[in-house]
């Protein structure tokens, strides 16, 4: 596509300035509209793209490796899914559901037991009751969770086209832009890119340290005291792959600890919360630490930029804080002073 003389004429620093405006435009209506999910599955998929087809592209075209760098991947990902997808079916059908409906209702007796009669009455007397209160909540609420379906529906469809987009711009490339907004626009979004990179390469580091203090604690700690939590094996794995997704992710596996810590004892599901407390808010700092090293950021700045965003968007502020500041940071970097 050709572009007029009074295009190309414009000066460099003003299409710079459009095109940042333009791409604050987009961030904007990512944030606002529930689309943060569907652009971080995206740029993964680029990312993982990219990454793979690096030690092949000595040997083929780079067309060609990150082509095999896309199969592999998709392969890769397909089969992961279908181990995980078998082995949670396996864990259902064999785990022994009548001894843990019996410890549930053993911890909720001695709850009833242990707190103030004014909490303790609010309480289910036993895990029949707890399944009958779970039914009534979902008849009540029939239209949220509805809604929460559509809802999660529409991210997988859209986690799709987003993964489809990436993958051709990963095998394809983007071309050689002429036009100096096409190649504004190009290095407003490579430099989001390389914040994305950096930050995920980051929170690798954290799930890692993350899944490393709750084996030692479930796998180690807990069966030298004598202890064991229900499927604690798959409560590593599942903390390791939640470990990525920033508050959510650890609200779930935490969540999951907690409540198979009940069904053993409530003395071992206080121990457990306040370990994933202590531990937590310890890596709330790791965390702001480890990512602000990977993009020349200090921890408070993230601390501070994460509070910000959750402020105005909620979770998927809190979650898109780090990138789009470390993406605002070098392109401020960059800034030459004009004479």
């Amino acid at each position: 596509m050709t572009s007029s003389p009074s295009d190309s004429t414009l000066p460099l620093t003003r299409i710079d300035g459009i095109s940042f405006a333009l791409m604050v435009s987009i961030l904007l209506i990512v944030l606002t509209h529930g689309l943060v999910p569907a652009s971080f599955f995206g740029l993964l998929v680029y990312t993982l793209v990219r990454l793979a087809a690096k030690p092949i592209e000595a040997r083929l075209s780079p067309g060609w490796s990150r082509l095999i760098a896309l199969v592999a991947i998709a392969t890769v990902i397909v089969a992961v899914s279908i181990v995980s997808v078998s082995a949670l079916i396996h864990q259902i059908l064999e785990a022994d559901w009548s001894a843990l409906f019996i410890r549930l209702q053993t911890s909720l007796s001695v709850l009833r037991q242990q707190l103030p009669e004014h909490i303790s009455q609010a309480i289910p007397e036993d895990s029949t009751q707890v399944i009958g209160q779970l039914a009534g909540l979902a008849q009540d609420h029939a239209a949220v969770l509805s809604d929460i379906g559509m809802g999660g529906l529409r991210a997988v469809a859209l986690c799709l086209v987003t993964a489809m987009i990436a993958s051709m711009l990963a095998v394809e490339g983007v071309g050689h832009a002429s036009h100096p907004f096409a190649i504004a626009m190009g290095l407003r979004v490579h430099r989001l890119w390389t914040a994305f990179r950096k930050i995920l390469l980051a929170q690798a580091k954290i799930s890692l340290i993350n899944t490393l203090f709750t084996a030692v604690y479930l796998l180690i700690a807990l069966p030298i005291a004598g202890l064991k939590i229900p499927h604690a094996d798959l409560l590593v794995v599942v903390t390791f792959f939640a470990a990525f997704i920033p508050v959510v992710g650890n609200l779930l596996s935490n969540g999951a600890v907690v409540l198979l810590s009940l069904t053993v004892s409530m003395q071992l599901a206080g121990l457990s919360l306040v370990f994933l407390l202590v531990i937590h808010k310890l890596e709330y700092f790791l965390n702001a630490r480890i990512v602000g090293k990977e993009v020349n950021c200090e921890a408070w700045e993230l601390l501070c930029v994460m509070l910000l965003g959750e402020t105005l968007f909620g979770i998927s502020g809190v979650i898109a804080a780090p990138i789009v500041y470390s993406w605002i940071k070098s392109e401020c970097m960059a800034l030459k002073p004009t004479a």
